[in-house]
């Protein structure tokens, strides 16, 4: 079914009658790829702009669109609403064509026409002389695919009735993004990398989604709400990754030291991952800050990295630390024990299939109820200013299994 064009208040009939004839002649003069020496130019009268950039000449360098994320596309007039068409074509014409003042730049091979404001008045230029419009470039787009862009807007003032903006050659790339996330006391929040194009293995399983627990883990098919780190817990409930699993309330900030935990996606370095980065996060109750990060590397590679800033310290309450399969998987049934993750820099670790890697750090005579190993110990926090690399093998299908390092 047709859109039915109807003319807001405003709406120039004649603008877009001229237009309209002017146009039919477009594809003809562009087919004939009449030689020039330059390519046009944006103009007070026609200006378009893909996240800010405005398209260039002599000659028309390419725009860097990132896979996956959202892209601005403004189209801008010294005229109030007038219509206006969006073309573009895999590729531009050597030198540009004639049509009346403007030249026109795009390949008429493979021309589509997405914006057409000759039968859809949402495509003008409106009250306020621009038009703003959002749209994400699929994470799926393959790397390195461009497209050219050129756009007409009506213009009683030209002899043709319509002025053009310079044209934008869009080429899809892959970027870094990061994103701010906003986590209460003791509360998860999914994250998706679908959109990026991304998997992640983890032991045998692959993810395109997870859960970012506040208490300082990454969760793996279910969230999680739990502040009381154990052993038993840690090997038998999900898959996860503890940066420092402990009692943590990203709503507490002390002075000076404002609290964040962020997002960040990079799909500049294929094969791309993602990383969670705590900053300053205390503990409930006010008290040790906690800087660390935790990253997974997308498929095929698959391994995870955490790291540990200065700040990450005991306080108040006891933490774990490290990476499991969950559900009792692993070698003993969930019962493995301990390892010292900061001597990994001097003795790697080969783990098993399933097998988990986790140290537990407590306070001596804690009181807490979840403090363990029974009787209480002293294990003070030793792992500041280090990271621990998991190196997977075969990660993302059965028996995926992990070599672990520190340094």
């Amino acid at each position: 079914m047709g859109i039915l064009f109807r003319r807001p208040p405003n709406y120039p009939r004649a603008e877009t009658n001229l237009m309209k004839n002017s146009l039919l002649a477009l594809g003809l003069l562009a087919a004939m790829g009449m030689g020039l020496s330059a390519q046009q130019q944006n103009s007070f009268m026609a200006t378009m702009a893909f996240n800010g950039n405005v398209g260039s000449s002599f000659p028309i360098n390419p725009v860097n669109l990132p896979r996956g994320y959202s892209v601005q596309v403004q189209i801008q007039s010294g005229l109030q609403w007038m219509p206006f068409l969006v073309g573009f074509s895999p590729t531009l014409l050597a030198n540009g064509a004639p049509w009346g003042p403007n030249i026109v730049d795009l390949n008429p091979v493979g021309l589509s026409i997405p914006f057409n404001g000759l039968t859809n008045p949402l495509f003008s230029t409106g009250a306020t002389g621009t038009w703003l419009a959002n749209f994400t470039v699929a994470a799926t787009t393959p790397l390195g695919a461009a497209s050219c862009w050129q756009t007409a807007i009506a213009n009683a003032g030209s002899p043709v009735g319509a002025t053009l903006t310079a044209a934008s050659r869009l080429v899809v790339t892959a970027g870094i993004t990061a994103q701010a996330l906003t986590l209460g006391d003791d509360q998860s929040i999914s994250f998706s990398v679908a959109s990026f194009g991304m998997t992640l293995p983890f032991y045998a399983q692959n993810y395109n989604n997870l859960y970012v627990h506040s208490n300082g883990e990454l969760c793996f098919g279910t969230p999680n709400s739990d502040f009381t780190p154990t052993t038993s817990e840690f090997t038998s409930q999900m898959p996860r990754i503890c940066g420092d699993w402990t009692d943590l309330d990203p709503g507490l900030t002390s002075p000076g030291f404002p609290a964040s935990i962020t997002a960040v996606v990079d799909q500049a370095t294929p094969p791309g991952f993602l990383r969670v980065d705590f900053i300053n996060v205390s503990e409930w109750g006010l008290g040790a800050m906690h800087t660390f990060s935790m990253k997974v590397w997308a498929a095929p590679l698959g391994d995870v990295e955490v790291s540990h800033g200065v700040n990450s310290t005991m306080g108040f309450y006891d933490i774990i630390c490290g990476i499991t399969a969950g559900g009792n998987l692993g070698p003993q049934n969930g019962a493995n024990p301990m390892k010292d993750l900061s001597a990994m820099n001097a003795n790697p670790i080969v783990g098993a299939a399933n097998e988990n890697f986790h140290e537990w750090y407590g306070t001596l005579n804690g009181s807490m109820p979840y403090y363990q190993p029974t009787p209480l110990i002293a294990r003070p926090m030793d792992l500041q200013g280090t990271t621990q690399t998991y190196f997977a093998l075969g990660a993302g299908a059965a028996g995926a299994y992990y070599i672990g390092t520190s340094f």
